[in-house]
C-alpha cells in the first residue's frame, strides 16, 4: 500500500511535459530539445524509475521522435508509433492534440527541459532511498556493502543519469589540437595561484580534470584546498568555486 502512494505521489509536472512532448514538433525548439535532453533518449518507455517523462504516453513520443532520423513530422512520427503497436496507448486524440498545440512559448524551451530533469532526479533520488531501506532491512544485510552501493547510486543520479564512453586516444588528441587551435596558441587552464604547483601540473588546472589532494589527518588538507579556491577567485573574476566538505557539520 505504501509503494502505491509512494508511486502516485512522485515529483512530476504534467503540464511541462505536455509543453515539452509539443515542442518536439517545433524544428527550432527540437533543436534545442536533443541537445539539453540527448543523454536521456535511451531509456526504455516501460522503466518507470529512469524515463525522464513520468507520463508513458509523453515517453513513447519522445523516443520515437528522437529515435526518427532527418526532419520530424508529426505524421510520419503517428505513423511510427501505430507500427510499433504503441498508439493504443497514446491515443489518437491524445496525440494530435499534443502535435497541433502552438500555445508554448519556444523562448522558454530551455526552462521547460531544466523542470523536467529535475522532476526526474527527484524521483531518482526516492527511488535509490526506498531501495537502501529496502535492502538494509533484509536479514543478514551488510553494511558496508549497502553503503557502497548507495554511495555508487547517489552519484549516479549526482551525475544526472548520464552515460558516459571511451573515446580512443586518436580523437582525444584530435580534440587537444583543435582546441589549441581554436585557441591561437592561449592556454585554456586555469592558474592555481602557485607557480611550482602550475608547473607541476602542466599551466594549472584543466577543463575536466580530476585531482586529489591526499594527506594525514591534521596535515592541512582542506585548508589548502580552500586556499586554491581563493586563489583561483581572485586570478580569475569571471570563475566561480564550489567547496564540498565532509567536515561540513
Amino acid at each position: 500500500m505504501k509503494n502505491v502512494e509512494i508511486k502516485n505521489n512522485m515529483p512530476q509536472d504534467p503540464g511541462i511535459e505536455r509543453a515539452v512532448v509539443s515542442l518536439l514538433f517545433n524544428e527550432d525548439a527540437l533543436d534545442i530539445i536533443k541537445v539539453l535532453l540527448k543523454d536521456y533518449n535511451n531509456t526504455d518507455d516501460e522503466n518507470l524509475t529512469n524515463r525522464i517523462f513520468w507520463d508513458k504516453r509523453h515517453q513513447i513520443i519522445f523516443r520515437t521522435v528522437f529515435q526518427k532520423e532527418g526532419n520530424v513530422d508529426a505524421e510520419i512520427i503517428a505513423s511510427i508509433i501505430r507500427d510499433s503497436g504503441k498508439m493504443a496507448i497514446v491515443g489518437e486524440e491524445y496525440f494530435a492534440d499534443l502535435a497541433d498545440n502552438i500555445d508554448y512559448l519556444y523562448s522558454n524551451v530551455d526552462e521547460y527541459c531544466d523542470i523536467l530533469k529535475k522532476k526526474f532526479l527527484l524521483r531518482k533520488a526516492i527511488s535509490v532511498g526506498t531501495e537502501m531501506v529496502k535492502t538494509s532491512m533484509k536479514s543478514g544485510a551488510e553494511a558496508d556493502e549497502i553503503l557502497s552501493k548507495a554511495q555508487d547510486s547517489i552519484f549516479s543520479v549526482v551525475e544526472g543519469g548520464q552515460e558516459y564512453e571511451l573515446k580512443s586516444l586518436v580523437d582525444i588528441s584530435h580534440d587537444i589540437f583543435k582546441n589549441i587551435m581554436t585557441n591561437e596558441g592561449r592556454s585554456s587552464k586555469i592558474s592555481t595561484g602557485y607557480r611550482d604547483l602550475d608547473e607541476k601540473l602542466g599551466g594549472g588546472f584543466a577543463p575536466g580534470q580530476l585531482i586529489i589532494l591526499a594527506g594525514r589527518p591534521g596535515m592541512g588538507k582542506s585548508a589548502f584546498a580552500l586556499s586554491l579556491s581563493l586563489e583561483l577567485l581572485k586570478k580569475n573574476k569571471d570563475r566561480k568555486a564550489a567547496f564540498f566538505s565532509l567536515e561540513m557539520q
